[in-house]
């Protein structure tokens, strides 16, 4: 009787399916465009796209910085996010920035397609850039290059307003040494800091290392402006919703993106730019932590904030 009970129970689990994106709200399908436009421009380790919103275009967008994870050159696992955020309203810039042989380039090669990028993107047939509304995201060692860049564009520079990580490591790699993050007090204390784990890399110390730097070394930025948080894999139905360092490469997307990766993103650069969705990704709030709920009603594992693991 309990055996057969057990089974039903699991039988059950294996029926539900995971929650949709969500219709509104940061993360949501709401999008203010219909569509993308994307452009690529030079060549070779040079070479960077420019994602920008159409359908309709407007007239001007704020900027995002997206530095791909190490070796990932092409956009296109990542082109979910990247088209996710333009639909909402941003111009996103996504350059290589050199080969995996050549990593003491990295960062003087990502600052210069920047610079040419916002170049670009003031000429004719581009939406023009907010160049008071620019932010930097990475994933993986592109969470390294987003902290240095930060830090090498501060004051007397134009400044990032906000800074997003994606299960930022490196230190595995042999880019690290030659992208060191002893001191990031060049970072501005206005500056909006959010460093996103996935489950299977909180006791990797690879990852956690850079979020420890990323989190000591920029007392400057107060607490309530930044932010840690953690997001677990959750095997309640099917398919599982598996969130580890890839995560934000998922294909097809799930709630780890729809209410992970894309909900933290993109709220951290709405409080930054306008001062709105601050509670879905800063303190430890309802917001926050809601990942949906499988096809019963069953809540999906919540996102964990900074609060409840140390920092």
């Amino acid at each position: 009787m309990l055996l057969g009970m057990v089974v039903a129970v699991f039988l059950l689990a294996l029926c539900q399916t995971p929650p949709p994106q969500p219709a509104s709200g940061p993360g949501g399908s709401q999008y203010a465009h219909a569509s993308v436009s994307e452009s690529v421009h030079r060549g070779g380790d040079q070479r960077y796209w420019i994602f920008e919103p159409a359908q309709p275009t407007p007239p001007s967008a704020p900027v995002v910085l997206y530095l791909h994870g190490y070796g990932s050159s092409n956009p296109d696992p990542y082109r979910p996010l990247l088209e996710h955020l333009a639909r909402k309203g941003f111009a996103v810039v996504y350059p290589r920035y050199g080969s995996l042989w050549n990593p003491w380039v990295y960062e003087d090669t990502a600052l210069d397609s920047w610079q040419d990028a916002i170049s670009v993107l003031q000429g004719a047939g581009h939406v023009t850039p907010q160049l008071d509304k620019l932010a930097v995201a990475g994933h993986s060692l592109g969470g390294i290059l987003s902290l240095r860049l930060a830090h090498r564009l501060g004051p007397g520079s134009t400044p990032f307003q906000s800074i997003v990580i994606h299960d930022g490591a490196g230190f595995q790699t042999p880019a690290y040494p030659f992208m060191p993050l002893d001191d990031l007090s060049g970072i501005p204390a206005q500056t909006g800091l959010v460093l996103v784990v996935a489950d299977t890399s909180k006791q990797d110390a690879n990852a956690t290392e850079i979020v420890r730097l990323a989190w000591t070394r920029t007392p400057q930025i107060p607490r309530v402006q930044k932010n840690g948080i953690l997001l677990r894999s959750d095997f309640y139905g099917q398919p599982d919703l598996i969130s580890d360092h890839l995560g934000v490469q998922t294909w097809p997307t799930d709630a780890i993106d729809f209410l992970g990766y894309w909900k933290f993103t993109e709220a951290a650069l709405n409080h930054a730019f306008w001062n709105q969705d601050g509670s879905f990704v800063f303190g430890d709030g309802s917001d926050l932590r809601y990942m949906g709920l499988w096809s019963d009603g069953q809540p999906v594992q919540e996102a964990v904030p900074a609060s409840d693991f140390g920092f």
